[in-house]
């Protein structure tokens, strides 16, 4: 579940699909589909990736496809995303490529709404609190080619804090050049395949014994793709020939 400021409540769920593991472990193939409810419509993401442990499983690194569709206006995109973690660092990237048609979704009293789907990347980067890898804290900056008005582009903030095994709390502070400041957070149970599911569970406030966990990046190689799966659009209202942006928080 996720609320956003802007947007209110998104309810959804997703799961990683395994399609192929090498013998050796060491190298995956999936399928991760996702559907998300909110505002009386429905998010529908399907990916696909490849990921492999390298440097002795101290890393892990992969890259997806996804297809995105919304279905209130029929808005859909492509997307491609590349990724490296460890336990003591993420970085991932993301580019969106919009593909459906400039959509004419309202017309009434000479007055015109459009929407189409806008180009954009994102990037991200983190690393976990020293001695507490609970929490981890990241960076990031996206940017969006908007065609008609000025360009979508900002900065986010992202905190993500595991108190009990299975439970994510995530928070995100936000800041662009559409919406100013926004902040949402996303409380999601994510059960992981191929984990260590007789590992103890832990004293929530009880700091780690080292700097960084020192395992192997195994266990992740069915964690659930980080990305921006809500589509932006570029929307705009016509009225007796003068265009007027509407700024959506997607």
């Amino acid at each position: 579940m996720n609320y956003d400021e802007g947007q209110g409540p998104r309810y959804g769920a997703d799961i990683i699909l395994p399609l192929y593991r090498a013998e050796d472990g060491d190298r995956a193939v999936f399928l991760e589909p996702r559907l998300n409810y909110a505002n009386s419509e429905f998010l529908l993401n399907t990916g696909v990736g490849y990921r492999q442990l390298v440097k002795n499983r101290a890393w892990l690194v992969g890259g997806n496809m996804f297809w995105d569709y919304e279905t209130e206006a029929a808005h859909y995109r492509v997307g491609w995303g590349a990724e490296a973690v460890s336990r003591f660092a993420e970085l991932r990237a993301n580019y969106y490529l919009g593909l459906s048609q400039k959509r004419l979704t309202e017309d009434t009293g000479g007055t015109q709404v459009f929407e189409e789907v806008v180009d954009g990347y994102d990037v991200e980067v983190g690393s976990p609190i020293p001695y507490y890898s609970r929490v981890k804290v990241f960076g990031g900056f996206n940017w969006y080619n908007y065609k008609e008005f000025k360009n979508r582009y900002g900065w986010t903030i992202r905190t993500e804090y595991t108190p009990v095994k299975y439970l994510v709390v995530d928070w995100l502070l936000s800041n662009d050049t559409k919406t100013n400041l926004d902040w949402g957070v996303t409380v999601a149970f994510r059960l992981p395949l191929g984990g260590n599911r007789a590992e103890p569970i832990r004293n929530p406030v009880r700091p780690d014994t080292t700097m960084f966990p020192e395992s192997d990046m195994q266990g992740d190689l069915w964690r659930l793709v980080e990305r921006h799966h809500e589509i932006v659009v570029e929307a705009e209202r016509r009225t007796s020939g003068v265009s007027v942006e509407i700024v959506r928080n997607d």
